[in-house]
């Protein structure tokens, strides 16, 4: 009979960790998140005149960042998450106008409320929140299988086509 518990044991430990149930995220959390994406500057070059080339025109596209933080309630059940917090943001850069352009082009740092209610689910290696998929760290997993912190990031395509990177951390309470 020993021998059998311990062969079973053994096998055990065989298993790899992608066959283990994928921890549960349910409950209240704090998250902390930043995501940037990439700017596109163009530079309108105008040679009409016979002094040389000349940049009349500078616009940018993308190059956002925005930090958030939020009171996150994960709903398994449900397979939702709602949320309540701030956003702090803007554009990376600003460009001042001057000459026969003129004026101020970019958002400036600003905060706002976030709430709302999204999709979420989980697995051992991601999770998907809103349609977005991130890669997954879980940590203080409990023995009912609810992880206590979870960190992620992920790359994805912002709705301007801007290239974006996100990180999140989130401490269960």
């Amino acid at each position: 009979m020993k021998t059998f518990a311990m062969t079973a044991a053994a096998a055990a430990l065989l298993v790899p960790f992608a066959a283990c149930a994928a921890p549960t995220i349910s409950g209240k959390y704090i998250v902390t998140e930043r995501r940037m994406c990439q700017a596109v500057a163009t530079f309108n070059f105008d040679n009409t005149t016979n002094t040389g080339d000349f940049v009349n025109d500078v616009n940018l596209n993308g190059g956002i960042f925005k930090n958030s933080l939020v009171l996150a309630n994960f709903s398994p059940a449900k397979g939702n998450v709602s949320i309540s917090g701030t956003d702090e943001g803007g554009d990376v850069m600003l460009f001042d106008k001057t000459g026969t352009q003129t004026g101020q082009q970019g958002n400036v740092i600003a905060e706002t409320a976030n709430s709302g209610k999204v999709a979420y689910s989980n697995t051992n290696t991601t999770v998907t929140i809103n349609g977005e998929t991130y890669h997954v760290l879980y940590g203080q997993i409990d023995k009912n299988n609810i992880a206590h912190y979870f960190a992620m990031e992920g790359v994805f395509t912002n709705s301007g086509n801007e290239l974006c990177t996100a990180q999140a951390e989130a401490s269960r309470q």
